[in-house]
């Protein structure tokens, strides 16, 4: 699971490809190994309804008891996410959402609206999204884990197999990396995906994370406004308007 543009198909593209659960496998055999593509939910959607959580089935997980999952969460460094989001808007909607200058928070209307499946949800702004989505996770009354999509570039292997044996799997023997991210997978949506390379080459330096901001007034409304207890939680560095490219 995870907000879009988080790595949600990465993530579970590597768990696919590398972990199984023996349990289950022993119970239904190897064609059944325990990974699932999203939560049966859906994976972008918030989680915070426990009882939209545990009815609400995409078409196939209908047969899936949503009380037996244990999500992994995919988070995004909130700087690059939200020049992402200015790029695949999904089912985001705000205002100046195609300005050359998104997300642009100089504007006084900001306000967000995201459709999912069969219901709105609205939001101060974008970067509100983001502060109010992986909230519900941390309120939520089910165990999850949370995995910053940067570990999953620089460690994939390390990460991969953390989250693996914390819900009780095991790794394959030799793991295979996600490299190619022009080939589609089942679940994946977009017209590209990103891949192990792709997000070395493009998030590798600090000054990559503050690429594309040109106005200080968007810096400083991200440092006030950020969840500032989820930054520090998943160790991302405090926003510093001073380091504004030039």
């Amino acid at each position: 699971a995870g907000t879009f543009n988080s790595g949600t198909n990465l993530l579970a593209e590597l768990l696919i490809h590398n972990c199984h659960m023996p349990e289950r496998m022993k119970k239904y055999g190897r064609q059944n190994r325990g990974i699932r593509w999203q939560v049966p939910w859906g994976k972008h959607t918030p989680p915070g309804n426990k009882e939209y959580r545990e009815s609400h089935k995409s078409k196939k997980d209908w047969n899936v008891d949503a009380t037996e999952i244990l999500p992994a969460v995919t988070i995004r460094d909130p700087l690059i996410w939200l020049k992402s989001m200015c790029k695949h808007h999904y089912t985001a909607r705000w205002p100046k959402a195609d300005s050359p200058d998104c997300p642009d928070f100089s504007m006084r209307h900001k306000t967000t609206s995201i459709k999912y499946f069969d219901f709105y949800k609205k939001h101060d702004s974008i970067l509100h999204h983001w502060n109010d989505w992986y909230q519900d996770y941390l309120d939520v009354d089910i165990p999850a884990i949370l995995v910053r999509f940067e570990d999953l570039v620089f460690h994939p292997k390390e990460t991969t197999r953390m989250v693996c044996e914390c819900a009780g799997g095991e790794m394959e023997k030799k793991f295979t990396y996600i490299v190619d991210s022009a080939k589609k997978g089942v679940g994946a949506h977009g017209k590209v995906r990103t891949g192990y390379v792709d997000a070395l080459v493009k998030y590798g330096t600090e000054a990559k994370r503050y690429s594309g901001y040109h106005n200080v007034e968007d810096l400083v409304y991200i440092r006030d406004n950020i969840h500032h207890t989820l930054m520090a939680m998943m160790q991302y560095s405090p926003i510093d308007p001073s380091k504004i490219e030039a």
